[in-house]
């Protein structure tokens, strides 16, 4: 969903522009920020986990990151100045 948003974006963005977009002033922070942002829900989800009884670890593994990744993205983009969809879907 996001990634068509942010197509749709672009399609009515002139190329020129797509640089600033897709990337936005402050992309350095957001690589820092959204994986510390990640670090809690990650342990949360993991520990969570293990007290369950997954059958198969990797994927549990992998889909707890998947959503610890996603809750630091919804977090970020909360107060990132960058708002543009392409951003946020990159």
């Amino acid at each position: 969903m996001a990634a068509g948003w942010a197509l749709l974006t672009l399609m009515q963005a002139p190329a020129e522009q797509w640089h600033a977009l897709i990337f936005g002033r402050y992309w350095r922070a957001c690589l820092i920020a959204v994986p510390l942002y990640a670090l809690l829900p990650l342990i949360l989800l993991l520990l969570l986990a293990r007290r369950g009884a997954p059958v198969d670890r990797v994927l549990t593994g992998a889909f707890a990151g998947l959503a610890s990744a996603g809750l630091a993205t919804v977090a970020y983009g909360l107060h990132c100045p960058d708002d543009t969809a392409a951003f946020l879907a990159t």
